[in-house]
């Protein structure tokens, strides 16, 4: 019954970081921010989508302001094609 409450909390919180709602606290505000990093600036980093504890453990929780955008950060699918 835990995993399957915790996969529900996953997808919701990966439900909203995708959706135009805002979240109501400030650890939701700034996850949100985290993910949305990930998708929009650089797919290397902010993998935590209802946590960022794991990037925390793996080294991927990084400063937004010393990260360069990526190249393929909006287009993965050409990074796979062309690997």
């Amino acid at each position: 019954m835990g995993i399957i409450v915790m996969l529900l909390i996953y997808e919701w919180k990966h439900y909203v970081a995708h959706r135009p709602i805002k979240p109501i606290t400030k650890f939701g505000v700034w996850v949100k921010k985290l993910h949305l990093l990930h998708h929009f600036k650089n797919e290397n980093y902010w993998y935590g989508v209802s946590t960022p504890f794991v990037d925390i453990l793996f080294g991927t929780l990084k400063d937004e302001k010393k990260v360069q955008t990526s190249k393929t950060v909006r287009d993965l699918e050409k990074r796979e094609k062309s690997s």
